[in-house]
């Protein structure tokens, strides 16, 4: 099991920064604009990707905590499914 001494705090600051910053860009290009008379507010996207963002954070705890060795173990099948994947985007397409 990994301990707390294992977790690379220099990435997870600059992941979170990188994150605030790109979530503040999305919010301030779709920033309410007046419409006539009334101001329209659409934080769709914004909404959009701060799911995203938490759903990559429960990814993230998930994959901390599944031991090494099952990574290990499993490597060759995740490569082959990468590479199917990748070959499979130049038939289907993208």
């Amino acid at each position: 099991m990994r301990t707390r001494g294992d977790f690379d705090w220099l990435v997870v600051i600059t992941t979170v920064t990188l994150i605030i910053v790109g979530l503040g860009l999305i919010y301030s290009i779709f920033h309410p604009h007046q419409t006539g008379f009334a101001y329209e507010v659409d934080n769709t996207y914004f909404t959009r990707q701060l799911i995203w963002v938490c759903l990559g954070f429960v990814a993230a705890l998930i994959g901390f905590a599944v031991p090494i060795r099952f990574f290990e173990a499993l490597a060759y099948v995740f490569y082959a499914l990468g590479t199917f994947l990748l070959i499979l985007v130049l038939f289907i397409g993208g």
